[in-house]
């Protein structure tokens, strides 16, 4: 037994010694074992520990429910700069769970981008666009346009990069109550035009994006990628 750094005392098995007893479970009675890893799980993402969770998730090979944790903490992931491990636990997704979650096909996109694979962060970018095509999911197709730019944007591929922020900001200024959405299109076009050089045509696009949030100054959260 290893002592658990608490007050009072706690002890559990070794972690060699309770790796094997979970790999005997999981041979002998793998129905069962799927229960408690899923409840377990439960458990701990309700505590607070994502990671922990989201290993058992895996291991019972419950894929909605490891998607859900992966929708819910992908972004705290990127930004605690985790992409290898939420890239593994992504690529273990089957396709059909990936392509019914749009936002989880731009999450590997993000990653692939910050990874600097380029083929295949437009290909995740793509089948992100795809699944979300429809007039129901909209706003959520043009929310991963302007992801997408960002990324070209840092590509080097200009001429896409404004395409796409251009089509996300006409998605949104046809939604109302899309303002926090519009303002994130209005501030990617004006970067992109910084990074090209065209000064002139960032500052009317930044000019339009703080007169929105002036209008709206509780909607804008920040974040391109």
């Amino acid at each position: 037994l290893a002592r658990i750094d608490s007050e009072p005392a706690v002890y559990r098995w070794h972690d060699l010694i309770r790796e094997g007893m979970e790999s005997q479970f999981r041979q002998e009675d793998y129905p069962a074992y799927v229960a408690v890893a899923k409840k377990a799980a439960g458990i701990l993402y309700a505590q607070g520990d994502s990671e922990q969770a989201a290993g058992l998730y895996l291991k019972a090979a419950a894929y909605n429910e490891l998607s859900q944790v992966l929708l819910r903490e992908g972004d705290t992931y990127v930004r605690a700069g985790k992409w290898r491990l939420l890239e593994s636990w992504l690529n273990h997704l089957p396709q059909e769970v990936l392509d019914d979650q749009p936002r989880l096909l731009e999450l590997q996109g993000r990653l692939a981008t910050r990874l600097g694979q380029k083929e295949q962060a437009i290909m995740h970018f793509n089948r992100a666009i795809e699944a979300a095509t429809g007039h129901e999911h909209d706003k959520v197709r043009a929310q991963i346009l302007i992801t997408r730019s960002a990324a070209f944007r840092l590509m080097g591929y200009g001429t896409e990069a404004e395409a796409d922020a251009r089509a996300a900001i006409n998605v949104f200024e046809q939604s109302p109550g899309s303002e926090g959405d519009l303002i994130r299109a209005l501030l990617q076009l004006a970067t992109v035009y910084v990074y090209q050089g065209r000064y002139g045509e960032a500052e009317k696009w930044l000019l339009r994006a703080l007169d929105v949030l002036r209008k709206n100054p509780d909607e804008y959260e920040g974040g391109l990628l």
